[in-house]
């Protein structure tokens, strides 16, 4: 999102006669501009919070601010006459917080919808990330026209304009490189955190082909995951979330190349153990043979062992996933802390 910051130099003297009658052209800009600062304020504080971790339902009352905001200023601006009978300049003032105030009251409205089901599967999280810079790209755009006829409305009335981005601008327009880019590698890791998540479903059901067909799926995720990372550079030498990005792919290789297997041995020999088990069980004491006993006995050493080895490989798995994660999350909120301007 673009602020524009116009700052006037006044070819004839200025005079306020009352708050909506202007001697000059320079005056009637100052005063339209003047009923941004509060809107770029208000959206500043709500940017500013979801950069830095808060989700669009916690800052709900900020996003009520900005709709707040700006039906104000698009209520004092409609309220003006032309400038001179020139109307260019006040209508697309009022076409700009128009769009602004559809932006943030309907589509953040969708956009906190879509947070709502964003984790429950990769093609979620892809619409609520392309939703969120779908609604930064119609407000950079609206800005952009509003700067041409600006522009001109200036030329037209001669006055002489000195441009340049003020803080807030500054501070969003960094906020939205930072977000994007930080939301391409996002997308990288999620896809793979997701799919391991099927597949550790998978083992809770005892269902050893919803484990393989998942395995194979985070496999393949995974490295085409670590060769998509290579295409990120890292942001103003700041590489640490690609890194941290890099380790869990890894982690997800390592994971279904080498460990998964004694997970579904395990939940295999529970099966064959438990079919074996219950035929054991069913049968009186006296009709059981030495065959049966001996059967049964070998069925549970196999058991056992894979239990062990399942025990094993799940605590290591487990300790592995938690502390690349958590380095994961401390990253990510130390990687936006660090590129985003805070909100003061």
């Amino acid at each position: 999102m673009k602020a524009i910051c116009t700052l006037l130099i006044f070819i004839s003297g200025m005079g306020m006669i009352n708050a909506q009658k202007f001697t000059n052209a320079g005056e009637y800009m100052g005063f339209i501009q003047k009923q941004y600062q509060e809107i770029s304020k208000d959206t500043w504080s709500y940017i500013s919070a979801v950069a830095h971790g808060k989700s669009a339902r916690k800052v709900e009352k900020r996003r009520m601010e900005v709709i707040t905001t700006t039906q104000k200023a698009l209520n004092t601006i409609k309220g003006l006459q032309p400038f001179d009978g020139d109307k260019t300049l006040r209508d697309s003032a009022v076409s700009y917080l128009t769009l602004s105030l559809n932006v943030v009251r309907e589509d953040y409205g969708k956009i906190m919808d879509l947070e709502a089901i964003a984790e429950q599967s990769f093609d979620a999280m892809e619409a609520y990330l392309l939703a969120q810079e779908k609604a930064g790209e119609k407000m950079d755009q609206a800005g952009e026209m509003m700067e041409v006829v600006t522009k001109a409305f200036a030329e037209k009335h001669g006055v002489t304009l000195i441009e340049s981005k003020d803080q807030l601008g500054k501070k969003m327009e960094i906020a939205s490189e930072v977000i994007k880019y930080y939301n391409q590698i996002y997308l990288v890791f999620f896809k793979s955190y997701k799919q391991e998540a099927y597949m550790l479903d998978a083992v809770q059901k005892a269902d050893v082909n919803g484990v393989e067909q998942n395995k194979t799926s985070l496999n393949q995720f995974a490295k085409e995951g670590l060769e998509k990372l290579k295409e990120f550079k890292p942001y103003n030498n700041d590489g640490s979330i690609i890194a941290a990005c890099n380790e869990l792919l890894k982690f997800y290789v390592m994971e279904t190349e080498e460990k998964i297997s004694s997970i579904t041995d395990f939940l295999i020999k529970k099966e064959n153990f438990d079919k074996k088990n219950a035929a054991f069980q069913a049968k009186k004491e006296k009709d059981r043979t030495q065959a049966d006993i001996d059967q049964i006995n070998a069925a549970g050493k196999e058991y056992n062992e894979a239990v062990n080895n399942y025990n094993k490989t799940n605590t290591e798995l487990f300790n592995k996933r938690k502390a690349l994660l958590d380095n994961w999350n401390k990253t990510v909120q130390t990687f936006l802390d660090k590129q985003i301007p805070q909100k003061k």
